[in-house]
């Protein structure tokens, strides 16, 4: 089972480790990692930017969704 490292800012990582934010996204225009490469129950290193790894998450569940955008 991979492991995985989520770069986060301190306050997003803050909100997490506190317990008052339990999902995140990652938008992009184009399917990117860890786009499907993430699976429930796998390990999420969480990593200050810029800073040192604070936290270790287990994955709960995943939505991985492809919506096109008019360009």
């Amino acid at each position: 089972m991979p492991d995985h490292l989520a770069i986060l800012r301190p306050f997003y990582l803050n909100l997490i480790l506190s317990c008052r934010k339990t999902i995140e996204c990652r938008l992009t225009r184009t399917s990117k990692p860890p786009f499907g490469l993430v699976a429930e129950g796998e390990r999420i290193y969480l990593k200050e930017s810029s800073g040192p790894v604070r936290g270790l998450a287990t994955v709960g569940k995943v939505i991985c969704r492809r919506i096109t955008c008019p360009e």
